[in-house]
């Protein structure tokens, strides 16, 4: 009989910058393997607890019970599609931000430059001028 002690250290969320959606699979991959190890301990602490065996520390074991991730990773578990749905809306507010700030280099590059040639009234211009009716002609 060997006995031997395992150590899994992969305990909560990695807080980078900014974190790409595998990333946040690998996260939430991660914090499953955490639950599982950590629920596999307490059953075989309560199965020493039952044969009278005292060593368990209950401030221990409440501490990682409640812990800030076991909330977001049951949130996740809920509903995958809802994983999802947040890469795509993610996605999207990232491009957004990508769109604007160009913008905002494009108006700071332009201000103060006076653009040359000639500048007609929008009033002044003839409907034949119109890229719509070219296109229809």
């Amino acid at each position: 009989m060997c006995l031997s002690i395992g150590v899994l250290d992969i305990f909560g969320f990695e807080d980078f910058e900014t974190n790409s959606f595998e990333q946040f699979c690998i996260n939430y991959a991660n914090e499953q393997l955490q639950y599982y190890f950590n629920q596999h301990i307490f059953k075989l602490e309560q199965d020493f607890r039952e044969k009278n065996m005292d060593y368990m520390r209950p401030d221990i074991v409440a501490l990682l019970r409640s812990s800030d991730s076991a909330f977001v990773r049951e949130l996740i578990g809920m509903d995958p599609i809802a994983v999802f749905r947040w890469a795509v809306l993610r996605a999207a507010i990232q491009a957004m931000a990508v769109f604007a700030e160009a913008g905002r280099q494009r108006a700071q590059k332009t201000a103060g430059v006076v653009r040359q040639g000639p500048r007609v009234p929008l009033g002044e211009l003839q409907r034949s001028n119109t890229p719509v009716e070219k296109v229809y002609r």
